[in-house]
């Protein structure tokens, strides 16, 4: 599955046509406020964002062209997944950032990232939180799949790289 024609429509919309290719818009693990990132791009009003529905399109839902999404064509019923958390990673509010991918046999089929809504004290509530929210998804998926009369099997496997976060919930005083 790819998004490339639509990714195409998109660029030749906005007159990026003749545009060069990047990987990513900006060096990785930057992290800029929005006045730094203002002054670094020179953006002084919104003057340069006439529509921004087209703006909002472009970073929401484009992948570079000639990329997509690759599903295997091997069954399994194992669901995979990997959750991790930068704490404290927004420089303004001092949020943490979520993320989540959950592999259904060799495939890619959810993943999210996200700011959280609270801040976290220490490095593993950000990590249990981003477990919480996985297992949330899995939970959906499981129903999902199984709704559809996909085979799912159990247990499904929750990976994650905090060893106390880990310890936290498995230890059923918690909660």
């Amino acid at each position: 599955m790819n998004q490339r024609k639509y990714a195409l429509e998109l660029i030749s919309e906005c007159g990026l046509a003749g545009g060069k290719t990047n990987a990513t818009p900006l060096e990785q693990n930057q992290k800029l406020t929005s006045i730094e990132y203002d002054n670094q791009f020179n953006i002084t009003d919104d003057a340069e964002l006439e529509d921004r529905r087209t703006y909002q399109r472009l970073i929401g839902r484009l992948l570079q062209p000639g990329l997509g999404l690759l599903m295997s064509s091997r069954k399994s019923g194992k669901i995979n997944a990997f959750c991790d958390a930068d704490w404290a990673s927004c420089l303004l509010s001092k949020k943490s950032v979520i993320g989540f991918g959950i592999k259904f046999g060799d495939s890619l089929v959810s993943w999210k990232s996200k700011k959280q809504s609270t801040v976290s004290r220490s490095s593993a509530e950000a990590e249990y939180r981003s477990m919480a929210t996985t297992v949330a998804e899995l939970v959906w998926l499981q129903g999902l799949l199984q709704e559809i009369g996909a085979h799912v099997e159990l247990p499904m496997d929750l990976h994650c790289d905090n060893k106390a976060a880990m310890q936290i919930a498995s230890n059923p005083m918690y909660h």
